[in-house]
């Protein structure tokens, strides 16, 4: 019996999750509960005529998730069998997993705070066919997860090689990581959480100021005027910290490694994480750069692996790798794709059509308002609306392209929030081209890339060109011989 076999064995009997498992069952199920229902928990708190049976009821819920969640934990067993991990779960309605080990994406851990006073450890497997992780083990001894995962990703096989880091986070790094974030809507959110904890309390400051004299109400009134400024460089600031705060948490000693086979990474403060990646599964890999970001020297990297709809807004996996540098990037984009983006690569662009037909839509829109209130500052805001449509629409027009190289593909898109898309050829699962009467009488079409990360379309191509490229690209699809998946 070689080592393999040994730690299959391990596992060919059904086991269960460490008991601990109930707890994060339970966290899980009042989470969803709330989020689900938290417009009708919000109602009945208020309700004068159900307040007095709150404590009641908060016991029957308790202990129903609590009763939930044990069953649920002991009603998931789990065993590998036949090169296949068996899962089995379910309370009322069984459900019966196969999984081939040679279909599973990635397996992911992740450490929260509890996991570490326990020595225990969570995994999430994801595979092809699903929309997020297909299964995830709550809760699991670190040595019975260190062989499983050996197990589910066949890591026993790969010498035990150091390498040296792709990128490695320090604190100079996550400063400047946290001061390109969207700062406006980490504002935004953390506005809204106070406002939803300020609201209760606006009944006893209403009482506090009723009980002070009338001058010094009307002197809160104008000192008021004065605090707005104040209030909105409050505003900013909080922003600012909230997007520093969720850098350090989410990206804390993160650390990315590059070998010939897997992307490695790890990190993370209250959530640890750690995941390897074959590079033959990964679909695409996007980078993404913000004004913030081009000015900091960086950029944003996603890597999709494949997911179950064809939407590219579903939930899919994806692996984010933030602070890149051009030197980093290079080196992932070497190491993943084997060509590089020469000037003599084909580039596909968007007919001028496009971009005039984009601008001319959103001029017609701006002058709707001039019909229904006609005064000097709709005509202002209409002529701006105008002005900007027209630069946007040529921005984006100027940025767009497809450059088609012999086996691979990148797509550029964007030009405030700059997106870049690189997959190969024979990862493509479907070309389609798409055109309505009056594409066909410019004698364009729109070239929809169907991928298992998402779909990309490059509008407005000349159809002699999306012909030549949709003939290529069913060329590599047939013709590879390569695993991918």
């Amino acid at each position: 019996m070689n080592e393999q076999d040994k730690v299959e064995g391990v596992f060919s009997l059904p086991q269960r999750q460490h008991v601990l498992g109930v707890f994060r069952y339970f966290t899980r199920n009042a989470w969803l509960l709330i989020r689900s229902f938290w417009p009708a928990l919000a109602g009945l708190a208020i309700s004068d005529s159900v307040r007095m049976y709150t404590g009641l009821v908060s016991v029957i819920v308790l202990i129903g998730l609590c009763a939930f969640a044990a069953l649920e934990h002991w009603r998931f067993t789990f065993k590998i069998d036949a090169g296949s991990l068996i899962i089995e779960r379910g309370i009322l309605e069984r459900e019966r997993l196969v999984i081939p080990l040679d279909r599973i994406q990635t397996v992911h851990t992740e450490e929260l705070f509890w996991h570490r006073f326990f020595s225990l450890v969570g995994l999430r497997i994801d595979t092809a066919g699903s929309s997020g992780a297909e299964v995830e083990l709550t809760a699991l001894k670190k040595d019975q997860a260190s062989l499983l995962i050996d197990v589910l990703s066949s890591a026993h096989h790969e010498p035990k090689a150091e390498v040296a880091p792709l990128i490695q986070l320090d604190w100079e790094k996550l400063f400047r990581i946290g001061l390109t974030q969207n700062h406006l809507r980490n504002a935004m959110i953390s506005f809204g959480a106070v406002v939803a904890v300020a609201e209760p309390l606006m009944e006893w400051v209403e009482q506090a100021l009723d009980s002070l004299p009338t001058v010094w109400i009307w002197a809160f009134k104008f000192a008021w005027i004065f605090a707005v400024p104040l209030f909105g460089l409050f505003f900013l600031f909080t922003g600012l910290l909230v997007s520093l705060l969720g850098a350090l948490l989410r990206y804390h000693r993160l650390t990315v490694r590059l070998t010939s086979s897997h992307l490695e990474m790890k990190g993370g403060f209250l959530k640890k994480f750690e995941f390897k990646l074959p590079l033959h599964k990964i679909q695409m890999l996007e980078g993404k750069s913000g004004i913030l970001q081009r000015l900091a020297g960086f950029q944003t990297v996603k890597i999709h692996q494949a997911r179950s709809q064809s939407n590219a807004d579903a939930g899919g996996v994806n692996v984010v790798i933030p602070g890149l540098s051009r030197e980093e990037m290079a080196t992932l984009n070497s190491g993943i794709y084997k060509e590089d983006c020469t000037s003599e690569a084909l580039r596909l662009k968007p007919h001028s059509i496009w971009w005039v037909r984009r601008a001319v839509l959103f001029i017609a829109w701006s002058t709707i308002p001039l019909f229904l209130w006609p005064n000097f500052l709709v005509v202002l805001f209409a002529f701006a609306w105008a002005a900007w449509s027209i630069y946007s629409s040529a921005m984006l027009h100027r940025q767009m392209c497809l450059i088609v190289m012999p086996s691979e593909l990148i797509f550029r898109s964007g030009w405030r929030v700059q997106l870049s898309r690189r997959i190969e050829l024979r990862k493509l699962q479907r070309v389609t081209l798409r055109a309505n009467w009056f594409m066909r009488k410019k004698g364009v079409s729109n070239v929809v890339l169907l991928t298992a990360a998402g779909p990309l379309t490059l509008p407005y191509v000349p159809l002699f060109q999306a012909k030549e490229l949709r003939d290529k690209a069913l060329f590599e699809i047939e013709s590879t011989q390569v695993p991918w998946m």
